[in-house]
This record gives structure tokens, C-alpha cells and sequence, in this order.
């Protein structure tokens, strides 16, 4: 019986270390960008962030993640070198 409730402590314990590696954004990080790099409005505090390259990226919106997931590392680099820049072009946004 007291094996049987070591292995189980054993197990569990595991479980909960093997979370600690889960990769999550730090929520305390200033974003590097003022517009989302994206569709290029005002990033919002509801529309999530990432991390990427060791910063934080902020988004005007919950749609922008999965399209910033979707861009190689390139696109990426270029759409956060002009994430400051104010856009005009805002078809894409579906709010």
C-alpha cells in the first residue's frame, strides 16, 4: 500500500514539473510594437500578445495571432521592423 501511494506521489509530482516547461508569454513585458504588426491599428490589451525572438509582440485583436503563427521567420522580422509604421490598408480586419 505505501508503494503504491509513493509511486502515485511520484507520478503527480511529475505531472506538475513537466508543465514548468510550457513556454508562456511574460505578462508583465511591455510589447516592442504600438500597432499590431499585422493589420497595423492600435495594439489592445484584449488582443493578445506573443513571444518571438525573446520580446513580446502585442495584437489589435484575437484573429492576428494565428496569421502572425502562419508567417516564416523573414515576414516576421519585416512585419515587426514596420509595426510602427501606421497602415492604411485595413481590409483584412474583421473585428
Amino acid at each position: 500500500m505505501r508503494f503504491t501511494i509513493f509511486i502515485a506521489t511520484v507520478f503527480a509530482m511529475a505531472l506538475f514539473v513537466g508543465c514548468s516547461h510550457v513556454e508562456t508569454p511574460n505578462a508583465d513585458a511591455a510589447p516592442v510594437n504600438s500597432l499590431c504588426p499585422i493589420m497595423g491599428h492600435e495594439i489592445a490589451a484584449d488582443g493578445g500578445s506573443t513571444t518571438w525572438n525573446g520580446q513580446t509582440v502585442g495584437f489589435c485583436c484575437e484573429g492576428c495571432l494565428p496569421k502572425w503563427i502562419a508567417l516564416s521567420e523573414e515576414e516576421k522580422a519585416a512585419k515587426i521592423s514596420t509595426a510602427n509604421q501606421p497602415s492604411h490598408d485595413h481590409s483584412e480586419h474583421k473585428s
